[in-house]
């Protein structure tokens, strides 16, 4: 059946982390410490990023398990409560959070071919949304505007704001549900087999997975490949529109 609608990942999808991951760590540590030290808590900006990680991965790993995303804010109050009281934290875990983020936000920038691939996508008539896992929705929504993105996309589900992650089948059933259409008629286009070809077949829909190889991040990709097949494979967004002329 003809694609009527495409629903895109973000990140390492439609757009990419520029920077150097260590190094942009390295800042948003430095700039944790100084927003800390500025407001006379004389503590050390590494270590307290350094338990914020921690904190991110432990409740990544809930998330996973139960599909249920937990916030950022979340693992930023509890590593401020290890140095601070329970009201200090409180207080500072909002602007501690977005002071930390505000170095790589700039950084997320989309893919070379992004604009040119949603422009053909949009003038065979289809239409195109977006399906996020994040668990810091304040800043996607950032980088989707810093991207121009918002225009392009609608709807833009983020897990954070539903409350449930890829590959649970809501989130792509929302996106049919806004649309008006069926699981056959849309396809999935992502990056992590477990989170977006996973998730499209549990809503009953076929998923592309873009497979960029060394540059992809998620190295359980590799894990996933010999039991997670997805309906098409791709290495970047410009093949998208060969592949639905070729009728997949």
């Amino acid at each position: 059946m003809r694609v009527h609608g495409i629903i895109f990942d973000l990140g390492w999808t439609l757009v990419n982390f520029k920077r150097d991951f260590a190094t942009a760590e390295a800042q948003r540590a430095t700039d944790l410490g100084n927003f800390l030290r500025g407001n006379r808590f004389d503590v050390d900006g590494a270590q307290v990023y350094t338990t914020y990680i921690e904190e991110l991965r432990a409740l990544g790993q809930l998330a996973w398990t139960l599909n249920y995303e937990y916030p950022a804010r979340l693992a930023m109050l509890r590593a401020l409560r290890r140095y601070m009281s329970r009201a200090d934290a409180a207080h500072f875990a909002h602007d501690a959070l977005e002071v930390s983020f505000e170095s790589v936000i700039p950084q997320w920038q989309l893919y070379p071919d992004a604009l040119d691939t949603l422009t053909a996508l949009r003038d065979i008539g289809c239409r195109l949304g977006a399906v996020s896992n994040t668990n810091d929705s304040e800043h996607v929504w950032r980088i989707v505007d810093n991207c121009g993105l918002r225009s392009w996309l609608s709807p833009i589900y983020i897990s954070e704001e539903v409350g449930l992650r890829k590959p649970h089948p809501k989130l792509f059933r929302m996106v049919l549900e806004d649309w008006g259409l069926s699981p056959d008629q849309v396809i999935m286009v992502g990056d992590t087999l477990n989170a977006d070809i996973v998730g499209a077949h549990n809503a009953g829909m076929r998923g592309v997975w873009i497979d960029r190889g060394r540059v992809n991040p998620w190295s359980k990709n590799e894990e996933h490949r010999d039991y997670i097949v997805p309906d098409a494979t791709i290495q970047q967004l410009a093949e998208l529109s060969t592949l639905l002329v070729g009728g997949l």
